[in-house]
């Protein structure tokens, strides 16, 4: 069985997607697929790092909480039918530096 989407596709995240372990919002999270988790007989997982402007929107209160309970906020887990593949909008780039300047914020607080 072929993979809906594949490493380096750019997707949002569908309405109403809330994560598990805390009840966040992802709905309208864009970010790019780095990795496919594939395990027998079920639907494939994609692992999807959020990019710059999707970064940019997050609360650095939630980010520190976040990091306070061990739990990634740079990415998540997602299934083929809770999200849509979209065109890019941001470079690989911008999300790095993005992601610089939230862990130097992350330093000083």
């Amino acid at each position: 069985m072929k993979n809906k989407y594949e490493i380096n596709n750019t997707v949002k995240v569908n309405d109403g997607m809330h994560t598990e372990d805390f009840n966040i919002d992802l709905s309208g999270r864009i970010g790019t697929i780095t990795d496919v988790i594939l395990n027998e007989g079920e639907t494939p997982l994609y692992q999807v790092y959020w990019d710059s402007k999707t970064l940019n929107s997050l609360e650095l209160s939630s980010i520190k909480y976040l990091e306070k309970q061990t739990y990634d906020w740079e990415f998540s887990l997602l299934y083929e039918n809770e999200i849509v593949k979209v065109e890019q909008r941001c470079t690989e780039t911008e999300t790095e530096k993005t992601l610089e300047a939230i862990n130097n914020k992350l330093e000083v607080s």
